[in-house]
């Protein structure tokens, strides 16, 4: 990806997200959009059920209507059946007394609009304490199944047909400086939800904080879409005015994702706001729109890219050896045993070797985007 000004599938699509959130008018399709490039990036950004109201009320844009009808139908039972199942669940873990703060997407769409307009994958939650063992039996008499999960995992994964899909965590992050501090505090600010003897929320503060953090993991390891930014506009709008902006600048400054929140509220204020845009915000949106929701292994490998030092020929050797013989904790997520038996590490790599081989698509390492991305985090604040 080149460092282009702006793509006009993600300029319409900003367009459409202002008009869904501010109300403004639509206009009709340009003629450099396609309507079929157009509804498969909506849908690569999971923001189908924000925009497609509006799209449905705008006879200019009946194909983009057609490419966005059946996933529209099937969010409105995936988002009611995943609201009664998470009440259930609540009502079920406040019984039991289990102490837990729901995260992250439960309580974001509660700013939007309508449950709805806001599409959510799975349930987060922080249980304090927790007996992994007790919750998995637990979780099986709820009708949930559990995943296999590997052992250097903060957090254990539940599923339950249809939709609903659930991420109980044990640490909010994985460990990393200034992370168990957070976790600390979250508890320490935390308050019961009124009508709740065991259910607890984060601080207005807190929660924002690990927005952003979660945001920043996400935007440095395999990207990530717009939906986030647009969460930042809906969380301001809402609490912006009654933040303690001295605790929450000290906090992301201790994490050091503080330029880089700065400029995501920046973003949102130029998506969503009057903040004039400029090349580099165009950039950055296009960027992200590029990331799809969740990312991408290509774009996983420009970022770890991105990230090394040297000209083009050393980044790519650093890279290579990485991928060829990494050490001990990321071979631990691939074969747990390694744990026990580190001196067998070259039996391990060879192991994962064929395994790469033979089951991987191994893709050519694009250095056009490794520079865009560069660049990229240059702007965003991630690194110097």
């Amino acid at each position: 990806m080149g460092k282009r000004a702006n793509n006009p599938n993600t300029d319409y699509l900003i367009h459409l997200i202002r008009a869904a959130v501010l109300g403004e008018p639509v206009s009709g399709l340009p003629a450099d959009c396609s309507p079929v490039e157009l509804g498969a990036l909506i849908r690569h950004q999971h923001l189908t059920n924000l925009v497609y109201p509006t799209v449905m009320k705008t006879p200019e844009l009946k194909p983009l209507q057609a490419q966005l009808e059946r996933d529209y139908l099937i969010q409105i039972p995936k988002v009611t059946n995943q609201e009664l199942e998470i009440q259930k669940w609540l009502d079920a873990a406040d019984a039991k007394g289990l102490t837990c703060i729901p995260l992250k997407g439960f309580l974001l769409r509660k700013l939007y609009p309508s449950p709805l307009s806001r599409s959510m994958t799975d349930l987060d939650v922080l249980i304090r304490d927790m007996d992994r063992q007790d919750v998995r039996q637990w979780m099986e008499g709820l009708g949930y199944e559990a995943e296999d999960t590997n052992e250097l995992s903060h957090h254990d994964n539940f599923k339950k047909k249809p939709w609903m899909y659930m991420e109980l965590h044990f640490h909010l992050m994985k460990p990393r400086p200034g992370r168990d501090e957070l976790e600390k505090k979250v508890w320490e600010h935390a308050s019961l939800i009124p009508g709740r003897q065991h259910i607890y929320q984060m601080s207005t503060e807190d929660f924002y904080i690990f927005h952003l953090l979660h945001l920043h993991k996400h935007f440095t390891s395999r990207g990530v879409g717009l939906k986030g930014v647009i969460d930042i506009y809906y969380f301001l709008n809402a609490y912006g005015a009654k933040l303690d902006r001295e605790y929450l600048n000290q906090e992301l400054a201790a994490l050091d994702i503080h330029k880089f929140a700065a400029y995501m509220e920046k973003l949102s204020g130029i998506l969503l706001g009057n903040e004039p845009a400029d090349r580099d915000s165009r950039m950055v949106a296009d960027y992200m729109a590029d990331c799809g929701s969740f990312g991408s292994f290509q774009h996983s490998q420009a970022i770890e890219l991105a990230q090394l030092k040297g000209d083009h020929t050393a980044k790519k050797l650093r890279y290579f050896l990485r991928r060829l013989f990494p050490g001990v904790p990321h071979m631990r997520k691939i074969f747990p045993s390694v744990k026990r038996f580190p001196w067998l590490l070259p039996v391990y790599w060879v192991a994962r070797f064929f395994r790469l081989l033979f089951k991987h698509n191994h893709s050519e390492i694009d250095l056009e985007q490794t520079d865009n991305t560069q660049y990229i985090f240059t702007v965003t604040g991630v690194q110097d």
